[in-house]
């Protein structure tokens, strides 16, 4: 494994030179972040709505007593639109649950007896969602204020 981020950070460090003229390696190490935050954003949605094709049987049928807008008896589509939205929700009330179950989103006994796996998946989701979103913000508002990233809207 250090071999290959060895590899990564002096093909990363060629590249530098050859396309920038070079930045130090501070500089080096933001790209690198803010270029794996900005992947991680992309990878969740798409988890996502694997799932939202996969496993929304086994969701629904555990989610059973919760106010979600997932049911069991009701079709959510079979396009990626209404079935991103469909699962959003899922997520959200994974992500944050304890807020969740305070606001009658999601129900307790449902959260006990949700499968663990599938728990954890729709946790981690949520939560690197979250810290990708509030991540890249607060690398652009850096970047804006030490001058490595020109951003217009900070």
């Amino acid at each position: 494994m250090r071999l290959l981020c060895g590899v990564w950070v002096n093909m990363w460090a060629g590249l530098n030179d050859a396309v920038w003229g070079g930045i130090s390696e501070v500089q080096d190490f933001y790209f690198l972040f803010l270029s794996l935050l900005f992947l991680l954003a992309c990878i969740v949605p798409l988890w996502a709505l694997f799932l939202a094709y996969f496993k929304i049987e086994k969701i629904k049928v555990n989610l059973k007593r919760s106010s979600l807008a997932i049911s069991v008896g009701e079709d959510i589509g079979w396009d990626p639109i209404s079935r991103s939205w469909a699962i959003r929700g899922v997520v959200g009330a994974f992500a944050f649950p304890a807020q969740s179950i305070k606001h009658g989103v999601l129900s307790a006994e449902d959260y006990a007896e949700f499968p663990m796996t599938l728990k954890v998946t729709l946790r981690c989701l949520g939560v690197c969602l979250v810290v990708s979103v509030l991540g890249i913000f607060i690398s652009l508002a850096i970047g804006d204020l030490t001058g490595w990233v020109d951003v217009d809207w900070f």
